[in-house]
């Protein structure tokens, strides 16, 4: 099994998420330079760096709901898994448990990896737009 599919159902989304994410936080990196523009296309390059501070927001906002998606990942599972021993009588072994507990930390690392990389470039795009 791959790290997506033991990762839980959020592992998909978060993965979408994280790349509509990353594309907001470069376009808001690379929007947010200052400097003038001039020739035909100042228009176009103006609206872009008009909307840099937005997409850098919204870049730290999906940065935020990754986190807490891998954490409600892992409460989900953790709750199926415990039930599930609970419905055994609880004759399950140490080694076993283990396991389920390290593959419940999967969806909130990557989360959290995911976090990292977009509250960097939302950083990186609020210092060039300061």
């Amino acid at each position: 099994m791959s790290y997506m599919e033991m990762g839980g159902v959020f592992m998909m989304p978060m993965l979408l998420l994280g790349l509509v994410g990353l594309v907001l936080g470069l376009a808001a990196l690379l929007g947010a330079g200052g400097g003038a523009v001039d020739g035909g296309a100042a228009h176009g390059v103006a609206a872009w760096k008009a909307r840099a501070p937005l997409m850098a927001d919204v870049t730290r906002h999906l940065a935020v709901l990754l986190f807490v998606m891998g954490l409600l990942s892992q409460a989900m599972g953790l709750y199926q898994a415990l039930s599930i021993i609970e419905s055994v009588g609880g004759q399950v072994s140490p080694g076993l448990v283990a396991g389920g507990v390290k593959v419940s930390f999967i969806a909130p690392m990557f989360g959290g990896i995911e976090f990292v990389v977009l509250y960097a470039l939302y950083v990186a795009a609020r210092w060039r737009m300061s």
